[in-house]
């Protein structure tokens, strides 16, 4: 029996509703970007069946017809290792889950319609940096207290200039209940007192 592939204004269908995203929740990364060549594109993403094109494949089911095996329905964007890790274990990827991260990957999109990218991978990179560089003063901070207390600590804390005042409060916070067996400082000099 032959594969009941997706014809292409399916596949090219699936893939703008969900703004060339993997469908996958946890994943959402970029399929598609730039070529070296100013008229081509790089596509690591794919339209995987949700059941499969053939009787051997992943979460076959028998009662749906040849039509309904290569429609739009049946079909999901994914990005290339998502589409081999769903297709690899069938237990832990039903085709109920696959139609319902379908349904959320396409109302994420019509959500985000005619608003700015987030550049999410990005964005989420220098959060991690962000919070690694917080964690390493903290740190270091906390080390020096009985050594610089409260003052020397407020100065290090105001020569972080790239920390926003609230920042800088919940840092000297954090320091301060560290050094001092989890009790918070009665005056932040960070927060105004009214």
């Amino acid at each position: 029996m032959a594969r009941d592939e997706f014809p292409q204004d399916v596949k090219a269908a699936v893939a703008r509703r969900v703004n060339y995203l993997c469908s996958k929740p946890e994943c959402r990364v970029q399929t598609v970007g730039p070529h070296t060549e100013p008229i081509r594109s790089i596509n690591v993403g794919t339209v995987s069946h949700i059941t499969a094109a053939a009787p051997s494949g992943p979460r076959f089911d028998p009662t749906l017809t040849p039509e309904q095996r290569r429609s739009f329905e049946n079909a999901i964007w994914l990005c290339g290792t998502h589409a081999r890790e769903v297709d690899t274990d069938t237990t832990r990827f039903t085709a109920f889950q696959l139609r319902t991260w379908k349904r959320e990957a396409e109302r994420d999109a019509e959500q985000n319609l005619g608003r700015r990218s987030s550049g999410t991978a990005d964005d989420a990179a220098v959060e991690v940096a962000k919070a690694a560089l917080r964690d390493q003063r903290i740190e270091r901070l906390m080390r020096a207290y009985n050594g610089i207390g409260s003052e020397g600590v407020e100065r290090a804390i105001r020569s972080f200039t790239d920390l926003s005042q609230e920042e800088q409060a919940e840092m000297f916070d954090m320091v301060r209940a560290g050094a001092r067996a989890g009790r918070l400082p009665k005056r932040n000099p960070f927060r105004s007192s009214v």
